[in-house]
Protein backbone atom coordinates (compact mmCIF):
# COMPACT_ATOMS: atom_id res chain seq x y z
CA UNK A 1 0.00 0.00 0.00
CA UNK A 2 2.92 2.22 0.77
CA UNK A 3 4.51 1.79 -2.70
CA UNK A 4 0.75 2.57 -4.35
CA UNK A 5 0.98 6.14 -2.39
CA UNK A 6 4.41 6.67 -3.27
CA UNK A 7 3.74 5.93 -6.79
CA UNK A 8 0.79 8.34 -6.75
CA UNK A 9 2.22 11.19 -5.23
CA UNK A 10 5.00 10.73 -7.49
CA UNK A 11 2.66 10.44 -10.88
CA UNK A 12 1.27 13.27 -9.78
CA UNK A 13 4.51 15.63 -9.21
CA UNK A 14 5.08 14.89 -12.67
CA UNK A 15 1.95 15.36 -14.66
CA UNK A 16 1.82 18.76 -12.68
CA UNK A 17 5.85 19.72 -13.71
CA UNK A 18 5.01 18.96 -16.85
CA UNK A 19 1.84 20.83 -17.32
CA UNK A 20 4.04 23.65 -16.17
CA UNK A 21 6.92 22.86 -18.66
CA UNK A 22 4.38 22.72 -21.76
CA UNK A 23 5.14 25.41 -24.39
CA UNK A 24 1.68 27.28 -25.69
CA UNK A 25 4.20 29.57 -27.89
CA UNK A 26 3.49 32.47 -25.95
CA UNK A 27 6.13 34.68 -24.68
CA UNK A 28 6.04 38.09 -23.10
CA UNK A 29 9.13 40.48 -22.42
CA UNK A 30 8.48 44.39 -21.44
CA UNK A 31 10.35 47.04 -23.99
CA UNK A 32 10.92 50.91 -23.53
CA UNK A 33 8.47 52.78 -26.09
CA UNK A 34 9.56 56.00 -27.29
CA UNK A 35 7.74 59.61 -26.46
CA UNK A 36 6.60 61.65 -28.90
CA UNK A 37 5.59 64.43 -27.50
CA UNK A 38 5.19 66.11 -23.57
CA UNK A 39 1.74 68.03 -24.06
CA UNK A 40 1.54 69.81 -20.26
CA UNK A 41 4.80 71.04 -18.57
CA UNK A 42 4.67 73.65 -15.57
CA UNK A 43 5.99 77.12 -15.94
CA UNK A 44 7.45 76.88 -12.54
CA UNK A 45 7.20 74.06 -9.29
CA UNK A 46 6.27 74.78 -5.83
CA UNK A 47 7.51 72.82 -2.84
CA UNK A 48 5.18 69.79 -1.69
CA UNK A 49 2.71 70.88 -4.65
CA UNK A 50 1.58 67.69 -6.52
CA UNK A 51 2.08 68.33 -10.50
CA UNK A 52 1.17 65.75 -13.38
CA UNK A 53 2.54 66.11 -17.24
CA UNK A 54 1.07 64.57 -19.55
CA UNK A 55 2.82 62.72 -22.56
CA UNK A 56 2.04 61.29 -26.08
CA UNK A 57 3.94 57.62 -26.83
CA UNK A 58 4.23 55.83 -29.83
CA UNK A 59 3.37 51.93 -30.23
CA UNK A 60 5.23 50.38 -32.84
CA UNK A 61 3.68 47.17 -33.38
CA UNK A 62 0.01 45.30 -33.00
CA UNK A 63 1.84 42.96 -30.34
CA UNK A 64 2.67 46.27 -27.91
CA UNK A 65 0.80 47.07 -25.28
CA UNK A 66 1.23 49.98 -22.98
CA UNK A 67 1.50 48.81 -19.20
CA UNK A 68 2.81 52.13 -17.67
CA UNK A 69 5.69 54.73 -17.19
CA UNK A 70 9.21 54.39 -15.02
CA UNK A 71 10.54 57.16 -13.60
CA UNK A 72 13.76 58.12 -11.36
CA UNK A 73 15.97 61.04 -10.53
CA UNK A 74 19.41 60.71 -11.97
CA UNK A 75 21.43 61.06 -9.76
CA UNK A 76 24.73 61.36 -11.88
CA UNK A 77 23.33 64.04 -13.60
CA UNK A 78 21.61 65.62 -10.84
CA UNK A 79 23.66 68.61 -8.98
CA UNK A 80 22.76 71.09 -6.11
CA UNK A 81 21.52 73.31 -8.31
CA UNK A 82 19.59 71.19 -10.82
CA UNK A 83 17.65 67.61 -10.52
CA UNK A 84 17.10 65.74 -13.91
CA UNK A 85 14.33 63.28 -13.53
CA UNK A 86 13.85 60.93 -16.80
CA UNK A 87 10.77 59.32 -17.61
CA UNK A 88 10.56 55.85 -20.16
CA UNK A 89 7.26 54.88 -21.38
CA UNK A 90 7.14 50.87 -21.05
CA UNK A 91 5.20 48.50 -23.01
CA UNK A 92 4.71 44.84 -22.70
CA UNK A 93 4.85 42.51 -25.87
CA UNK A 94 2.98 39.51 -26.47
CA UNK A 95 4.51 37.37 -29.06
CA UNK A 96 4.02 33.46 -30.00
CA UNK A 97 5.58 31.55 -33.18
CA UNK A 98 2.06 32.07 -34.94
CA UNK A 99 2.29 35.82 -34.43
CA UNK A 100 3.70 38.30 -37.05
CA UNK A 101 3.75 41.71 -35.06
CA UNK A 102 2.35 44.31 -38.09
CA UNK A 103 3.98 47.23 -37.68
CA UNK A 104 1.52 50.30 -36.98
CA UNK A 105 3.84 53.05 -35.84
CA UNK A 106 0.33 54.51 -34.06
CA UNK A 107 1.08 57.82 -31.68
CA UNK A 108 -1.19 57.13 -28.38
CA UNK A 109 -2.15 60.22 -26.21
CA UNK A 110 -4.66 58.83 -23.78
CA UNK A 111 -3.98 60.91 -20.89
CA UNK A 112 -1.39 59.12 -19.58
CA UNK A 113 0.25 61.48 -16.93
CA UNK A 114 3.13 61.14 -14.74
CA UNK A 115 2.86 62.30 -11.11
CA UNK A 116 5.61 64.03 -8.85
CA UNK A 117 5.85 65.72 -5.85
CA UNK A 118 8.54 67.88 -4.62
CA UNK A 119 10.21 66.63 -1.77
CA UNK A 120 10.20 69.56 0.92
CA UNK A 121 12.22 67.86 3.54
CA UNK A 122 14.87 67.41 0.51
CA UNK A 123 18.32 68.17 2.33
CA UNK A 124 18.90 70.23 -1.26
CA UNK A 125 16.39 71.96 -3.32
CA UNK A 126 17.71 72.57 -6.42
CA UNK A 127 16.86 76.05 -8.74
CA UNK A 128 15.64 73.38 -11.65
CA UNK A 129 14.55 70.31 -12.43
CA UNK A 130 15.28 68.73 -15.78
CA UNK A 131 12.22 66.55 -16.75
CA UNK A 132 13.56 64.03 -19.74
CA UNK A 133 11.69 62.15 -21.49
CA UNK A 134 13.02 58.89 -23.19
CA UNK A 135 12.78 59.18 -27.51
CA UNK A 136 14.74 56.30 -28.81
CA UNK A 137 18.28 55.61 -29.35
CA UNK A 138 20.15 58.05 -32.39
CA UNK A 139 22.02 56.44 -34.95
CA UNK A 140 24.86 55.76 -32.47
CA UNK A 141 23.35 53.96 -30.03
CA UNK A 142 22.92 56.96 -27.81
CA UNK A 143 19.27 57.71 -25.78
CA UNK A 144 17.73 60.31 -27.26
CA UNK A 145 15.82 62.68 -25.01
CA UNK A 146 13.00 65.68 -25.16
CA UNK A 147 14.11 67.75 -22.48
CA UNK A 148 12.36 70.41 -20.03
CA UNK A 149 13.85 72.89 -17.52
CA UNK A 150 11.26 74.14 -14.76
CA UNK A 151 12.68 76.38 -11.98
CA UNK A 152 11.81 75.72 -8.36
CA UNK A 153 9.78 78.81 -6.60
CA UNK A 154 11.75 79.49 -3.43
CA UNK A 155 10.50 81.64 -0.24
CA UNK A 156 11.41 85.27 -0.22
Amino acid sequence: MKKVSIAAVLLTFVVAVSGCLSDDGANFYDEAIPTVSIDSVPDSLEVGEDYKIAFSYRIPTECHTYIGNQGWTDTEASTDSIRVVTFVPLARVQTSSNDSCRTVNIVKDDGITNSFQIDPTAATLPYLYKFQFWTGKDSNGDDEFISRLVPVKREE
